[in-house]
């Protein structure tokens, strides 16, 4: 195990300096949630996520987990916070793609196919949905979505989608925003519904195991989703 650094001159913290080395399932995952949702200043690495879901501190906990490492868990006022600080660390993941100030510019890295999946996962649940809903009348609606302020990264994983899934129709939708500080920002986002969100789902979630990781509110929601579905397929067969 590799050490991080010194905290105030008392504490050595650690970590598994070498995780973004060697492609797996669990450094696929908070790979891709690092492309979405993980910030590099100068030799940190962090993540920080709203405090008002037990999830999103339960997910930083497995992080710290995976990564072998005794880095705490910050509780903020309004957030959670699991910080690294490693050079080792910091390298890496600039060399596979992920760099400061990275929103309008990250590209769609190369990822081995047999991990796209957990790496998708990683970025839905930081930066994607998956919405179950009954509508009016009674009509159940489905849908998985992913935005992301860079172009190029959108086309890069519609062009995984279309590899790994089959899919080939795409809704694609650029956004106009104001920014907290009143600035105009551009997001781009893909939505799926029906028959291509299902069979997203299934590539992102079908066969998981104990080690893999994943959102469990989002988990949750596929779960609702998949019964929808099925629900809905099995309406349209009475229907005919």
């Amino acid at each position: 195990m590799k050490m991080g650094n010194l905290n105030s001159g008392k504490r050595m913290y650690k970590v598994d300096q070498d995780f973004f080395k060697k492609w797996s399932p669990q450094m696929a995952y908070i790979f891709g949630f690092t492309c979405a949702d993980g910030n590099i200043y100068h030799r940190t690495l962090a993540w920080e996520l709203t405090n008002r879901h037990q999830s999103n501190k339960d997910l930083l906990e497995r992080f710290r987990v995976t990564m072998l490492s005794n880095y705490p868990i910050e509780e903020r006022k309004k957030s959670v916070r699991f910080r690294i600080s490693n050079p080792v660390i910091i390298s890496d993941i600039k060399i596979l793609g992920v760099f400061p100030n990275k929103s309008k510019q990250i590209l769609f890295p190369e990822v081995p196919d047999k991990y796209l999946c957990h790496f998708i996962r990683g970025f839905l649940d930081a930066d994607g949905w998956i919405v179950a809903v009954i509508k009016k009348g009674g009509t159940k609606e489905l849908s998985v979505g992913f935005c992301s302020g860079s172009k190029d990264f959108i086309d890069g994983l519609i062009i995984a989608l279309k590899n790994c899934v089959g899919i080939v129709k795409f809704n694609l939708r650029k956004r106009l925003r104001k920014t907290k500080k009143g600035k105009n920002s551009i997001t781009y986002q893909l939505d799926f519904y029906s028959d291509n969100a299902y069979q997203i789902i299934k590539f992102l979630y079908d066969n998981l195991t104990e080690e893999d990781l994943y959102l469990q509110r989002k988990f949750e929601k596929q779960l609702i989703a998949r019964k929808f579905y099925e629900e809905t397929k099995q309406n349209r067969l009475f229907g005919r």
